[in-house]
């Protein structure tokens, strides 16, 4: 060595260095187990994040129910009630135990007005059952009904 080089510490350093055939080949079968390891690190992402997705729906649908009762200003429970049919006009309402308010007034339907008759007993307010009339022999034949 020349008397004006001086050379300094030894000390590592990153630098490329040409791979045998033994290493090429080990790092090959490192790569197939590390191929291996990130698909199954992926599916279990995925298993994760649809998790997570469909807790998050939840959560969203929970406060978009929350908010709607807020601007509503209730929201939707069970109350008892009770029907209360009204053979007079055909209607049948529904009544509000809590506050005795009709929730619901509706058209009687055909069956019930025909198997509810309301009759007045006593003074007393009674309903029976009452079995429909049979339809004349004449309306039959007129409807192409055998009899």
């Amino acid at each position: 060595m020349a008397d004006d080089v001086v050379r300094g510490k030894e000390f590592p350093k990153k630098l490329r260095v040409e791979m045998t055939d033994a290493e090429l080949k080990k790092k090959g079968k490192e790569a197939g187990r590390l191929k291996t390891k990130l698909d199954e690190v992926k599916v279990k992402q995925k298993a994760a994040k649809d998790q997570f997705k469909e807790e998050l729906e939840d959560v969203r649908s929970r406060l978009d129910a929350v908010l709607a009762d807020l601007d509503a200003g209730g929201d939707e429970r069970n109350v008892k009630c009770v029907e209360e049919k009204d053979f007079k006009r055909n209607v049948v309402r529904t009544i509000r135990l809590d506050t005795n308010e009709v929730a619901e007034t509706r058209a009687m339907s055909p069956e019930e007005r025909q198997e509810m008759i309301a009759s007045v007993n006593g003074g007393e307010a009674r309903v029976t059952d009452a079995k429909p009339k049979k339809a004349s022999r004449k309306k039959d034949e007129a409807l192409g009904d055998e009899v």
